[in-house]
């Protein structure tokens, strides 16, 4: 091997340890987090150079169970090699399921599992954390179906899915040498087409309780006050003192939105009154408000109101 060679192959390993020592995909078990499969990863992505979604290649254990388990981040988990036959419990009856080569589940962020069994058969997964890329929501937030957002879909198939989790794969495993663009694309482009499938596919026929009134008063005042700063759905529901997952159902329920439809849309109110009684300049006025830049303050700013900041502010 040429010293040129040498030093590749060496510079590949070295990234593959720095890989397997970064950031880890977690589960929430019975409360606590844990990393996914920590003792089995094959490969992970790297934080220096991708700036797609987080992304494992795993070893599934031959067997296992979990209690009260559930994702920070809505979870792509799909089967790579192998066979897993799954058993799991939410608030409903058991059911069992087994996945293929080539099947995938998603798992909206904070759907919780009762119990969690598997036994799986030389599996192999990719498993994807979803979550937003800087300060744009993802499309499964943004442009999904809201009311498809909060289930579990097991055992999908789609070609689409597999292509794309098949060129991340090989983009991180060859050191990411695209770029980060790139990167983000790949995971930009699987995003939307999962969106794209559970907007599709039939989601669990289940009762919705509303926010009681004190819960929706207390959650809207808190947004009112704190427009400047993030506002995930983790925070707003400790301000009505329910789980994420419950509240994000219970809050669609109630107003008709999502979480973060409204907060885009107080944002953008709250942004009209200052542009037609402040003199602040546009940017500013984005900025104080959350939004990431002024462009991006502009861009939602006219697909909620059909107008420019600009147009506003000078016919005020």
């Amino acid at each position: 091997m040429g010293r040129d060679a040498s030093a590749q192959q060496s510079a590949k390993l070295a990234t593959h340890r720095t890989d397997l020592q970064g950031p880890r995909i977690e589960l929430v078990v019975d409360g606590e987090p844990h990393p996914f499969c920590a003792r089995n990863r094959l490969l992970r992505e790297s934080g220096r150079f991708w700036r797609g979604y987080r992304l494992e290649h795993v070893r599934i254990p031959p067997r296992g169970t979990l209690e009260r388990v559930s994702a920070p981040d809505h979870l792509l988990f799909f089967v790579a090699a192998g066979t897993c036959d799954i058993r799991f419990r939410t608030d409903m009856p058991d059911a069992r399921r087994r996945l293929s080569l080539g099947s995938f589940c998603f798992v909206s962020r904070g759907y919780e599992f009762e119990r969690l069994s598997w036994k799986g058969s030389r599996a192999e997964a990719i498993v994807v954390a979803i979550r937003d890329i800087g300060a744009d929501p993802n499309p499964i937030d943004a442009f999904g179906r809201t009311d498809a957002l909060f289930d579990v879909y097991i055992g999908v198939q789609d070609a689409r899915v597999a292509t794309l989790l098949e060129l991340m794969r090989s983009e991180i495993e060859s050191g990411c040498p695209t770029g980060t663009a790139y990167g983000e694309a790949l995971s930009l482009a699987l995003a939307s087409r999962v969106a794209s499938l559970c907007a599709s596919a039939p989601g669990a026929d289940r009762r919705i309780a509303p926010l009681s009134s004190r819960q929706l008063a207390r959650t809207t005042e808190h947004i009112g006050k704190n427009l400047s700063e993030p506002l995930t759905i983790e925070r707003l529901a400790a301000v009505a003192n329910i789980s994420p997952f419950h509240f994000a159902r219970c809050f669609k329920q109630t107003t008709g939105m999502t979480p973060h439809q409204f907060v885009i849309r107080e944002r953008v109110g709250r942004a009209r009154k200052m542009l037609a009684s402040t003199d602040l300049p546009i940017g500013d006025i984005a900025l104080s408000l959350g939004f990431a830049s002024q462009s991006h303050f502009a861009d939602v700013y006219r697909k909620i109101t059909g107008r420019t900041p600009r147009h506003d502010r000078s016919s005020s």
